[in-house]
């Protein structure tokens, strides 16, 4: 665990906190899908959010070892969720690149990426409104007897990004207007 929080503390290319979709395994450079890719990855949101809920849970987990609560801690404040708006007000970017800039998609449609808004309205460094939580679409579905938000199972019935999330933070979050029950 020190090792990869050590890589990712100290050796990792990124910007701004963010990491790279792919990198090599064994040098920590910036790839494309394939190895020899001409074509390299983005700065990805989603993928360095997924990775700040395993490092914190890491960090949880290890609570008495203060090196990998230094470097756990090191990873998550560097994260700036300011620059990842780009400019807009509550709406995060999918991510940037270093030849095009920004991406043009915005999360802004429920999916998997519950984890990146919680993050950035936490960050004890470089926070995001609380606001933009509400910012989001949320779009209904019905399924017999049962409403629930979002359309296609894989990515928007993720069950990874609320792997991190606790009922009363859900409860909590969901609009009354919706109309949504939560647990």
């Amino acid at each position: 665990m020190r090792n990869c929080l050590r890589f990712f503390a100290e050796h990792a290319p990124q910007e701004h906190g963010w990491f790279f979709h792919w990198m090599n395994v064994k040098e920590g450079r910036r790839t494309g899908v394939l190895e020899n890719s001409e074509k390299k990855s983005e700065l990805s949101s989603i993928d360095t959010a997924l990775l700040m809920g395993g490092i914190l849970s890491a960090k949880g987990y290890f609570h008495k070892d203060p090196e990998i609560q230094k470097l756990a801690t090191k990873i998550y404040e560097r994260m700036d969720f300011q620059w990842m708006l780009n400019g807009d007000p509550l709406l995060l970017s999918h991510g940037w690149t270093p030849e095009t800039g920004f991406l043009k998609s915005r999360w802004a449609k429920y999916s998997e990426f519950t984890i990146i808004y919680l993050l950035g309205i936490g960050s004890p460094t470089h926070a995001i409104t609380p606001e933009s939580w509400y910012a989001w679409e949320r779009i209904e579905s019905v399924y017999g007897d049962y409403k629930y938000v979002g359309l296609s199972p894989l990515f928007t019935i993720s069950t990874r990004t609320c792997l991190w999330i606790t009922g009363g933070v859900v409860k909590s979050a969901v609009p009354k207007s919706t109309g949504l029950k939560t647990p």
